[in-house]
């Protein structure tokens, strides 16, 4: 199933600039007044802040000569060693215990407790005056090396934290945003935690600033301990230390949401090269080099899961343009900048409604969130955007992430993060964005903008033979490879789950099964079909013992496919072709005539454009019977009679809640089932002279956790899977006699996906 558009009517920045010239006071914004302790008399802290972080000056180079890494480190080292970046260093570590990522439950806690008087041993909250704000200001706008008239005069109140430790030390955390009508290589440097900044001072000292929050907020930024507790900061969460599994493979001209999802989840762990332990520097990362060749690559390293010269910049964007792209999104690619906020006006381009604060999340979608107070339009600021990877049956969602803090093997890195089952967006993301104290700057907002991809599902392929005999495949969630289990007529019993023949993949698809006239041992030849993680079509075929797999060459398909069987023998495949256009995405074929394979065409002009990946059923005689969900939603149909093909047909019964699966028995009866939008199995038949109308099987048999597959024998019985719900995502079947239905009953055979 397409997404319907559910939703209804540019340039680069980096994170390096070089050191300048030392700025005056007067330019830092460091000006007494009345609220101010008493000061000492060094100024030191700022005169040399210089250049530390992400600045308007970004595209400049290093001083001649130079390196980029040791230059920043002597200016950084230099302020540490002088006891002026950041005081109180020699008390700071993560808290002890704390998990690796705020979830829910401690998000939520710190809401129920905002602005009361929580205590936290040895230290105390502070309110910052509107004068020491505009200070740091000042300061954050010499750090970024942006012009004051480029950020938002106002700093609100509540978008300042402050807090004192017992006899120490006072720190700041400010979130600033950019002026109305700044430039967007300005708006750009505040995404992905920068637009907020930490900043400290001794006791009757003046303000420092410690570094950009970046996300999560101050995972690795140093930080007095009792302020980290009180901040509720945690340390940056673990990464993987192995590479991507799939990063060297080439493209998909056109995919669906599911194989979105899993491009976005092979990239977890990639990270930037050099090593980056905060956002105060290089941000040199693979994705910006691969979608932007503007950004600059100087001080940059290698990215070993790529090959390529890394470039540097703000990136969460990058990496979300990349996934859609290599996924097969071609429409108005050039919308989508370094800025999160583009892909709102990606959405906004393709007719998307786009709500504020949806609860309709669908694998594929970009979640771009929006701070507090602005009103998403395209031409505005957004945090951040990450992926959709899953939608779990307890409406948790899983969440990949460019551009996030990590720690693998003790070190840490800005990389490509998954972050599972997050059951409240709304506190997961003030937990990642805001200082620990809800309601600072007030919640976080989201919209979900859709690739306009394909659905895939994780769906079980069924098919039965002459001798009763049932065959149901399906992808293994873990390892991609082909799986079976089969029920053997002759001693009335299921078996497997099977790997078939000690491994057959990893598939790019869910695989699709036919059986055939000819048999072996009391079994029909099993014919089984999939897309390659390569975009080509691939079989694998038992004919007495399993053969192939077999890369057909066909492709590159954009769906699954799905394949059917005469009694001659000849095998009928299609698929959603690959169009780069959505529009042109009809229906495409390939036959085995009983020698050879035949070219792939377009049947009957495409039928297109298609809203699922099809279904086919196909008689003894040869007859195929094709269907589909339209893009509006309804069951579609078309047809070969032995002589031509019918025009597509509107079956109506819609909305459909997924792609719909067929089967046709001995006497040419057709049997369509589906997942209502209610997750209940729906279903219409065809009895040689008439439809009959659409309706719930035995009240429903759901909540299904997938698609259904049939299987139809001769006699009219047909057999229906699927994948439950979770946790355990089993296999489940239901039977139709020929008088009654049976089940639905749990085969086992758990996790389908």
């Amino acid at each position: 199933m397409r997404l319907t558009a559910r939703r209804g009517t540019a340039t680069f920045s980096s994170h390096f600039c070089p050191v300048p010239p030392a700025p005056s006071r007067r330019h830092l914004g460091e000006q007494p007044d009345a609220t101010d302790t008493p000061r000492r008399a060094s100024t030191l802290g700022t005169d040399i802040t210089g250049c530390i972080t992400t600045g308007y000056a970004a595209a400049h180079s290093p001083p001649e000569g130079k390196s980029v890494k040791r230059h920043r480190w002597l200016i950084v080292s230099g302020l540490v060693a002088l006891g002026l970046l950041a005081p109180s260093l020699g008390a700071w570590s993560a808290p002890a215990g704390a998990s690796t990522r705020p979830t829910a439950g401690d998000v939520d806690a710190r809401s129920a407790t905002a602005g009361t008087s929580t205590q936290v041993a040895g230290v105390s909250r502070v309110v910052l005056t509107g004068a020491q704000r505009q200070r740091l200001r000042g300061l954050y706008a010499a750090l970024r090396h942006i012009p004051l008239t480029d950020l938002a005069q106002r700093v609100a109140p509540d978008q300042a934290e402050g807090a004192r430790v017992t006899g120490g030390a006072e720190w700041a955390a400010v979130t600033f945003r950019p002026a109305k009508g700044a430039p967007a290589r300005v708006t750009d440097l505040f995404q992905d935690g920068a637009g907020t900044a930490v900043f400290t001072r001794p006791a009757a000292g003046r303000w420092t600033p410690v570094g950009l929050a970046g996300e999560p907020f101050a995972c690795a930024l140093r930080i007095a301990a009792p302020v980290r507790r009180l901040w509720h900061i945690h340390r940056c969460p673990a990464t993987p230390a192995s590479p991507p599994r799939h990063s060297r493979l080439p493209g998909l001209s056109a995919s669906d949401t599911q194989q979105l999802a899993d491009i976005a989840e092979d990239q977890v762990g990639v990270s930037d090269n050099p090593a980056e332990t905060n956002f105060n520097g290089l941000d040199c990362n693979p994705y910006t080099a691969m979608v932007n060749s503007s950004a600059p690559t100087a001080g940059c390293g290698t990215n070993p899961a790529f090959g390529t010269q890394d470039a540097s910049e703000l990136w969460c964007s990058d990496f979300a343009k990349w996934a859609w792209e290599r996924a097969g999104v071609t429409s108005d690619l050039g919308l989508l900048t370094p800025g999160s906020d583009s892909f709102y006006a990606w959405g906004q381009a393709q007719g998307e409604s786009l709500p504020v604060d949806p609860t309709d999340p669908q694998v594929g979608d970009a979640v771009v969130f929006y701070p507090y107070g602005d009103t998403p339009s395209g031409t505005s600021y957004a945090d951040h955007v990450g992926i959709i990877t899953a939608v779990n049956p307890n409406s948790s969602i899983n969440l990949v992430n460019g551009d996030f803090l990590g720690t693998s093997n003790g070190i840490t890195n800005i990389s490509v993060q998954a972050d599972n089952d997050i059951t409240n967006l709304q506190s997961w993301a003030d937990g990642i964005w805001e200082n620990g104290v809800a309601p600072h700057n007030g919640p976080e907002q989201w919209v979900f903008v859709s690739p306009q991809l394909p659905i895939a599902d994780r769906v079980p392929a069924a098919a039965t033979d002459k001798f009763g005999n049932i065959f149901s495949f399906w992808k293994n969630a873990s390892s991609g490879d082909l799986e079976e289990s089969y029920y053997s007529a002759a001693s009335k019993s299921w078996n497997g789950p099977i790997e078939v023949d000690s491994g057959i993949g990893p598939l790019g698809s869910e695989p699709t099964v036919a059986t055939g006239p000819q048999s072996s041992g009391g079994y029909a030849y099993q014919y089984v079909f999939w897309r390659g993680t390569n975009g080509d079509l691939y079989e694998a075929f038992w004919n007495g013992s399993w053969q192939g797999p077999n890369d057909l060459g066909y492709g590159p398909l954009g769906s699954a496919p799905t394949a059917g069987v005469d009694g001659s023998g000849n095998e009928y495949v299609f698929w959603e072709s690959a169009s780069p256009v959505p529009g042109d995405r009809g229906l495409q074929e390939a036959e085995w005539n009983g020698s050879s394979w035949g070219a792939q065409h377009p049947v009957n002009g495409g039928m297109g454009p298609l809203g699922s990946s099809p279904t086919v059923a196909v008689a003894a005689n040869g007859d195929q019977y094709v269907f589909w969900e339209g893009t509006d939603g309804n069951l579609y149909e078309a047809f070969w009679n032995g002589s031509s093909w019918t025009a597509p047909t509107d079956r109506g019964d819609g909305t459909l809640g997924s792609p719909p699966t067929a089967g046709v028995d001995g006497s040419g009866n057709e049997y369509v089932f589906w997942q209502s939008g209610t997750g209940n199995l729906e279903e219409t038949a065809w009895n040689g002279s008439s439809w009959g109308a659409a309706h719930a099987v035995n009240g429903g048999m759901g909540p299904l956790g997938s698609a259904p597959a049939v299987a139809v024998a001769s006699n009219g019985d047909q057999y229906v899977f699927w994948a439950g719900t979770g946790p355990k995502y089993d296999l489940w079947e239901a039977g139709w006699n020929g008088s009654a239905w049976n089940g639905p009953t749990d085969l086992g055979d758990g996790p389908l996906k």
